[in-house]
């Protein structure tokens, strides 16, 4: 049987890790290792970027730098997730990434929200300057 990495599970904008309670408690049923922070958006107004340094911060104390990992992102979890792949070389070490409900080019929702003080919520606006840097 394969070796099973464990599993970052990274929560979307107006959730914690809470919601990952039904698929914690079956990953605890059948012994597979996971990690589910909860990071404090505030409400979206704390920026995507910020978001996934404390994810890394959080990865680094609790697996170094080498233990390899996957991570499931539900809604904004996957764009810190994606963008944490790029901005700390994680992709070196990550297996897979699951992006669930993810707006990686956006979302109409956003688009309304002023950058100061929802500056989370306004890196989702499609085209943003966010998206834009990430993209490459």
């Amino acid at each position: 049987m394969e070796k099973q990495n464990p599993i970052i599970l990274i929560h979307g904008l107006w959730n914690t890790s809470s919601i990952f309670s039904p698929i914690t408690s079956k990953l605890d049923d059948i012994g597979i290792e996971y990690f589910a922070p909860t990071l404090k958006h505030s409400y979206g107004m704390t920026s995507i970027m910020d978001l996934t340094n404390k994810l890394n911060e959080l990865i680094l104390e609790k697996y170094g730098l080498e233990k390899e990992i996957d991570i499931l992102g539900f809604s904004m979890g996957g764009i810190i997730g994606r963008y944490w792949l790029q901005k700390f070389n994680g992709y070196r070490r990550t297996r897979r990434l699951i992006s669930i409900g993810s707006p990686h080019k956006g979302t109409l929702m956003a688009q309304l929200i002023p950058k100061y003080p929802f500056r989370g919520i306004s890196e989702m606006k499609i085209n943003s300057n966010f998206f834009k840097r990430t993209r490459k």
